[in-house]
């Protein structure tokens, strides 16, 4: 009897270990397909991947040129082969829902001289926008563009710096003296049109734009479970998807939800500085949004996943699928601590023909050069590393 049982015991697991070789089989060889059409595995993740798979290969080919069948090669070879199913299993599946929501980012061009790069080891820079849109309303090419910033990264020294411009900078649209208009009029012109005339401002050339509306700042902070930003003030603010709710800060630290988060973003006129402090409270927002979402935390393939579905929904960009693949993969390999630095320029209020009216004056900001050349020095300290 007992020699009956034993016998069964070897065959069940005789058959386990069969089954499992034939799945290995198929996983291997698919596994390593994956990892090459999805180019999103990190280095770490792939290192392993191989690792487990060799000693499982090096461990059958030594069973079978021994022709060793005890028990505890058996054990063995289940025990690495239940290793390689659940790493490339788990990996698979959780990187692929990643890949799956980074393939719906629409990537578009536009007419810029910009040279798209390895954003992984080279510096670059972004163009971020803001445009006032709501209710899930598609983000038009053509529009007044609330918030500009020049982003500069540094994938190598790990600095990202945000360079705020107020909206009524007034500045020679696309560099052409004879059109003097405010900032936020070249979105009417197009993202080439506002990216033109920053590059003519800051001497530099963008890599890339990202075009943002109000609801993509409030879905991106509640999905990360809201973010704290430090105010200089206490302050109250109406600014958010509607009207109809009063948002409170404190001088300090706030915790806030997407829609207190775009209430301190936009306020203006119940703030000392008006324009210029709501440039400031938008860079602490969006250094709040980066440093929340690389915490570890929120570098879940099913938190980075949501957080593309909620980009994708709400955001225009030229950055393609592969760059922004590489950029995540950087963080998961080498989970850098990103140095951020915000600035901004600066200048005097003025009332000036704008080009975009054909010649009606408005109120804007004649830019103080010197603010516009510190900015262009820090600019090209963190492209240098």
């Amino acid at each position: 009897m007992k020699h009956l049982k034993k016998s069964a015991k070897k065959s069940y697991i005789s058959l386990v270990a069969k089954i499992l070789f034939i799945l290995e089989a198929i996983v291997l060889p698919a596994g390593l397909i994956y990892m090459a059409i999805t180019q999103l595995f990190p280095i770490k993740y792939i290192l392993l991947f191989l690792f487990l798979s060799i000693c499982l290969i090096v461990f059958h080919i030594s069973m079978f040129l021994m022709k060793t069948k005890g028990a505890a090669t058996k054990v063995i070879s289940l025990v690495l082969s239940i290793l390689v199913l659940l790493v490339s299993s788990v990996g698979t599946v959780a990187l692929g829902t990643i890949h799956s929501s980074f393939s719906k980012i629409p990537s578009e061009e536009v007419e810029t001289e910009a040279v798209k790069i390895n954003v992984a080891k080279k510096p670059f820079l972004i163009y971020l926008s803001g445009v006032d849109t709501r209710g899930g309303g598609e983000i038009k090419d053509k529009a007044l563009s609330d918030v500009n910033m020049v982003i500069a990264v540094n994938p190598k020294s790990g600095k990202l710096l945000m360079v705020n411009i107020p909206r009524d900078f007034y500045v020679p649209l696309e560099g052409d003296p004879a059109k003097m208009d405010k900032l936020t009029h070249a979105g009417t012109k197009g993202v080439s049109c506002s990216m033109k005339t920053l590059e003519a401002l800051f001497d530099i050339k963008f890599n890339y734009y990202v075009k943002v509306n109000f609801e993509s700042v409030v879905e991106v902070v509640d999905t990360l479970g809201g973010v704290t930003v430090n105010s200089e003030y206490n302050f109250t603010s109406y600014y958010s998807l509607d009207y109809n709710t009063t948002y409170t800060f404190v001088k300090g630290e706030n915790d806030l939800t997407g829609r207190s988060a775009l209430a301190f973003a936009r306020e203006r006129k119940n703030v000392p500085g008006g324009d210029r402090t709501r440039g400031k409270h938008q860079q602490a927002i969006i250094k709040a949004i980066i440093n929340k979402a690389i915490s570890p935390s929120n570098l879940m393939p099913s938190k980075i996943s949501k957080l593309v579905d909620c980009v994708t929904k709400h955001t225009s960009t030229n950055i393609a699928y592969s760059e922004i693949s590489d950029l995540v993969k950087l963080q998961l390999d080498k989970m850098p601590s990103w140095d951020i630095q915000t600035i901004s320029v600066d200048g005097k209020g003025s009332t000036q023909p704008t080009y975009v009216t054909g010649g009606l004056k408005a109120s804007v900001i004649i830019p103080n050069m010197e603010t516009v050349e510190a900015a262009k020095i820090q600019i090209k300290s963190c492209l240098e590393g």
